[in-house]
């Protein structure tokens, strides 16, 4: 009897996709607050997209998205920007390269992992 079981992906064999950061600066406008709506609805229902989500700071909504290729990635941000352009005041786009595979462990680790890590890291530079 098989009680658990992982599946392992190559990511060697799998073609790379355009992971893409947009970062977003909203005008103020009387409409903004029903325009959101419609941002949420777009970006909630489209598949490329990985996260999203509206932020305190410098800027005021952050996208991860996943796409194909380029091209398909500047199709979409050009439908963005067309569809959104009344409230976006600026729009920054990166393309990033993970240089690390996703960990959910990220997700999970506890407060006695994170001292760990950081003790081994900062002894060897702090002398210790």
């Amino acid at each position: 009897m098989i009680s658990r079981y992982t599946i392992s992906i190559d990511s060697t064999k799998i073609k790379r996709r355009i992971i893409r950061v947009e970062l977003v600066r909203f005008k103020v406008s009387q409409h903004l607050l029903k325009r959101l709506e419609g941002l949420k609805k777009y970006l909630t229902e489209a598949p490329f997209v990985l996260y999203c989500g509206r932020t305190r700071g410098g800027y005021d909504w952050i996208t991860i998205q996943c796409f194909l290729n380029e091209d398909v990635a500047d199709e979409e941000s050009d439908m963005y920007r067309n569809l959104f352009g009344d409230i976006i005041q600026s729009y920054e786009v990166y393309d990033f390269i993970p240089m690390k595979e996703l960990s959910t462990h990220a997700l999970t680790y506890t407060f006695d992992e994170h001292r760990k890590f950081l003790g081994e890291w900062i002894s060897p530079f702090l002398g210790r």
